[in-house]
Order: C-alpha cells, then structure tokens, then sequence
C-alpha cells in the first residue's frame, strides 16, 4: 500500500508532547495552500479558517499534533539513558518501537 506523500511527511515529523512544532509547520503551510487563514495561538495550536461561500454552517476540526515521546533524564556513564514518558500512554506501547533522540545540537 503507497502512503500519500503529505501523510508520509505528517508520520515523520517529529512531534512529542509540548514539541509538535515541525507538525504544527506542515499542518499551517498546508492550510496556507488552500487559502485558509491560519493563526497560531499561545500554546502553539494552529487556527486555520476556510471562508465558505454559501453563509452556511461553521464546523470545526479538531486533532492532536503530538505523539508518543520521552525525555532522557538521565545519562549512566556506560551510556545506559533514564527515560521519563511525556504526556500519558502505556508502556507497552514503546515495546519494539524505534526511538530518535534529539539533542540541542541536532539528531
């Protein structure tokens, strides 16, 4: 099955809780390209309006931007990394799961 480009790039943006910029960067270009209107509110969520042309109903559309994430706490000397969840999911969903660990400097 071929993954839609656009979904293939939201899948690989990175995004942990309270770090969803690069999604939030899509989602607002995006919107941008179909002629919304797109705000940015305080806490980083994007606002993105279609005028309509018939003075009909506004809907909203709501979705989360942010994924399964951790923050190394700590760092042993042997390079064995203490890890904290952010935000809230089960432990059982990180079993055998690839991890990408950003640092201030880069990947």
């Amino acid at each position: 099955m071929t993954i839609p480009p656009l979904l293939e790039e939201l899948l690989r943006a990175h995004g942990a809780s309270g770090h969803e910029d690069a999604v939030q960067a899509i989602v607002r270009r995006e919107a941008a390209a179909i002629g919304a209107e797109v705000e940015r509110d305080v806490l980083g969520s994007t606002i993105a309006t279609v005028p309509g042309t018939a003075g009909g109903r506004t809907i909203a559309l709501f979705a989360h931007a942010d994924q399964v994430g951790m923050a190394v706490r700590d760092a042993g000397e042997e390079g064995l990394l203490t890890l904290t969840k952010l935000a809230a999911w089960r432990h059982a969903d990180a079993l055998g799961q690839r991890v990408r660990i950003d640092t201030r400097s880069g990947v």
